[in-house]
């Protein structure tokens, strides 16, 4: 029994070779995959579907032409014998997984010839990004925000950066904005989409809480960051009218703060911008920043924030 077994393999192994060498099959042929599969599981199921029996050289070698397309690189990396990797390649070939190439080809015209047909369900990264925006404006949820801000707080933390945050309230009459009529809520978007153009990449945009919005700004301290909630500011006048002159039925305001200037921890940050949002609104100026009453804070790191520095 095992004779006749080796007989009929060395037969197929025989057939193998000689259907390889007719398709001009050598060394320095280049094998180029005609589909792209890093999931072991998909690719079995792919193989058995096209009527391929599984066995583990088949995937091994697979992922080396992946890796490098020409033969005797791929049989390298692959770690496989003469007689396994010819009989890998048969199926694959068989199977219609892969292409033989004697053009000659160097390694440039290999990877331009090499193509990925990776792809993504498109329709469920668009459903769960849609649960990130307010379907109002199209800002971040507050939800979101929080995330965020964790986030970039420990990375501000250990990378010892400053981080910001500006809130922002908008009112009419002294209405906040879900009390607002329908033309009175396109202006407010109106405003907060020429915002969101006027930022920088790096900056997120949100609402904060119910009727409020913040902009979380890496890498600025507050007086970096009231550069840009000054142009923002500016963005507010050209559409509200000016807050000084009494004129406006409009009243917008910003408030300030930061991490580690005004304090150590990111729910004071928040705290703080949002005193500072107030003092905006009541002194009717466009933005004002957190006014740290003890200097001696600005000195001394807290034990949370001073890890980072270690």
């Amino acid at each position: 029994m095992r004779f006749q077994s080796f007989l009929l393999e060395a037969a197929t192994l025989f057939d193998e070779n000689k259907y390889l060498k007719s398709l001009g099959l050598t060394m320095y042929s280049a094998l180029m995959p005609k589909e792209f599969c890093s999931d072991k599981d998909e690719f079995r199921a792919r193989l058995e579907g096209r009527g391929i029996e599984w066995e583990d050289c088949i995937w091994d070698l697979f992922i080396a032409l992946c890796e490098s397309p020409i033969v005797t690189d791929a049989v390298e990396l692959a770690d496989l014998p003469k007689h396994i990797w010819l009989h890998a390649l048969y199926r694959l070939v068989q199977a219609g997984m892969v292409n033989i190439s004697n053009d000659g080809m160097d390694v440039e015209d290999i990877a331009a010839r090499l193509t990925t047909k990776w792809a993504y369900n498109k329709q469920q990264a668009d459903d769960f990004s849609a649960k990130l925006h307010d379907t109002r404006t199209g800002l971040y949820r507050f939800e979101f925000l929080i995330w965020l801000i964790e986030r970039e707080f420990e990375r501000a933390r250990t990378q010892m950066w400053p981080l910001s945050i500006a809130i922002l309230e908008i009112r009419k009459h002294g209405k906040l904005p879900s009390h607002l009529s329908l033309e009175d809520k396109e202006a407010i978007h109106l405003v907060l989409a020429e915002i969101v153009e006027a930022k920088r990449s790096i900056d997120w945009f949100t609402h904060f809480e119910e009727e409020h919005f913040a902009l979380l700004m890496p890498g600025l301290d507050s007086n970096l960051a009231a550069m840009f909630v000054s142009n923002f500011s500016d963005i507010c006048t050209r559409h509200f009218g000016k807050l000084k002159e009494g004129h406006s039925d409009w009243d917008y305001s910003f408030g300030i703060a930061c991490v580690p200037g005004d304090t150590f921890e990111w729910q004071k940050m928040v705290g703080f911008a949002i005193e500072a949002q107030r003092k905006a609104r009541v002194s009717r100026r466009g933005f004002e920043l957190h006014k740290q009453e003890s200097k001696q804070e600005n000195r001394t790191a807290s034990p949370e924030f001073k890890q980072g520095e270690a």
